[in-house]
């Protein structure tokens, strides 16, 4: 039994929840991934640009529509970046 388990008085711990979206990267894109949908954002390290409220409704999949909220929560949470508006 390890630390851990003997600190919380447990055999297992309990399986952490699966998130419902995956992050996946390259030189010069970060994206955003739920089931077999992707929508790339521009980044660097510590930096992601993402579309201004007005133009994520013009540029998004519909997929996304309605929920620029919930992907930046996502990527902010997620990442150790910076989100920055604009460049599209």
């Amino acid at each position: 039994m390890g630390w851990l388990q003997r600190l919380l008085g447990r055999e297992e711990l309990p399986p952490e929840p699966e998130l419902p979206f995956r992050l996946t990267y390259d030189r010069e894109e970060i994206r955003y991934w739920e089931d077999d949908r992707s929508y790339g954002f521009f980044w660097s390290p510590g930096l992601i640009a993402v579309p201004d409220e007005d133009k994520w409704s013009k540029v998004m999949p519909d997929w996304l529509l309605g929920r620029r909220d919930e992907v930046l929560a996502n990527l902010r949470q997620h990442t150790n970046c910076k989100i920055e508006e604009g460049g599209y």
